[in-house]
């Protein structure tokens, strides 16, 4: 009665979820643990339909937000290229930049664009430096010195700009520094989870072979028997003891494996401002490259995830792991 109120509880939600703005945190509170009774068909069915339907509710608001970042995202690649540009003292125009990016320039096209950036960043054309380049050695170096000094004037000139990109290359490197370090922070704890679930794959595997012993060791003993030993329960008998092997089974896997499960859920809930630092670190590196105020990730999105793969972890155990053994089944192996 209790693990059916607890579905019942767990049914009103997802209705009530449906409703609201789909958040990892309005998430979070609507996941059910998996229940002791599992073993019984009628609360295995009802949990895994609502499970399923807490699961979808995820993936299309996984959806609508890659769909979201995706339109946020548009012309960000021409917009790092003109600020990178810019930094790097010389610009291009829209129409160049539009050009670039179709990948249709004729070869006049790719050779004006290529002296006009030769110009600006070296003050001379492309035929020029092929000329250099068959110059003497004595002649190179004159060239060279001749380059050097003229830079040089410029960065003078130019000094408080160069600062200005200095400063804003250190902010980038600790963002990145930043954002590496939350990587393998999460990348950690998930791979140790992994290691927990392979581990776990081992014991299910000698917990399944002491469950089809245990089948085996019912057939035979039922076979062995007359129907007319216990009459009209002989079935029943059969079936009562199978369903003997199968509560054993699961009494061996369940726990632990909800174990491992309620560690991972701890998890992610603990690294809730590193799913959200992550992102935000993206949005600024992204803005700091592009010169915009365009946000390319969504908040949130990391963080779903990664509760999505943990529906689905609960979803392949009691989808997958809890099958019974029929004496059908038994003929196979």
């Amino acid at each position: 009665m209790k693990t059916f109120c607890v579905l019942s509880i767990f049914l009103v939600s997802i209705i009530l979820l449906k409703a609201q703005t789909v958040t990892p945190e309005s998430i979070i509170i609507k996941i059910p643990e998996i229940p002791d009774a599992i073993t019984e068909d009628n609360i295995k069915e009802s949990y895994l339909a609502n499970l399923e339907e807490l699961r979808t509710i995820v993936k299309e608001e996984i959806i609508k937000r890659k769909k979201a970042n995706k339109e946020n995202s548009k012309g960000v690649d021409m917009e790092a290229a003109k600020t990178m540009g810019a930094e790097q003292g010389f610009t291009m125009s829209e129409d160049d930049m539009q050009k670039m990016k179709s990948k249709q320039m004729s070869k006049e096209e790719k050779m004006a664009m290529a002296n006009k950036m030769m110009q600006q960043n070296y003050n001379m054309s492309v035929d020029e430096a092929k000329d250099v380049s068959k110059m003497s050695k004595q002649g190179q170096a004159a060239y060279g010195e001749a380059i050097t000094t003229e830079k040089m004037a410029e960065s003078q000139a130019n000094q408080g700009r160069e600062q200005a990109t200095q400063k804003k290359n250190m902010n980038r490197a600790e963002l990145a520094q930043e954002q590496s370090d939350i990587a393998h922070r999460l990348q950690a704890d998930k791979a140790r989870f992994e290691e927990k679930i392979a581990e776990y794959e081992i014991l299910y595997e000698n917990a399944t072979k002491n469950y089809k012993n245990c089948c085996r060791r019912v057939k035979s003993e039922y076979d062995s028997k007359p129907n007319t030993t216990l009459g009209d329960t002989y079935r029943e008998e059969e079936n009562r003891a199978f369903q003997n092997c199968y509560r054993g089974y699961c009494n061996n896997i369940l726990p632990p494996y909800k174990n491992i499960l309620s560690e991972r859920l701890a998890k992610i809930k603990a690294s809730a401002n590193d799913y959200y630092r992550m992102e935000e670190i993206n949005n600024l590196l992204s803005q700091s490259i592009t010169g915009t105020e365009k946000h390319s990730q969504n908040s949130g999105l990391m963080y779903l995830e990664s509760l999505n793969e943990y529906l689905n972890y609960m979803s392949y155990f009691t989808g997958n792991y809890l099958k019974k053994i029929t004496r059908m089944d038994l003929q196979k192996f």
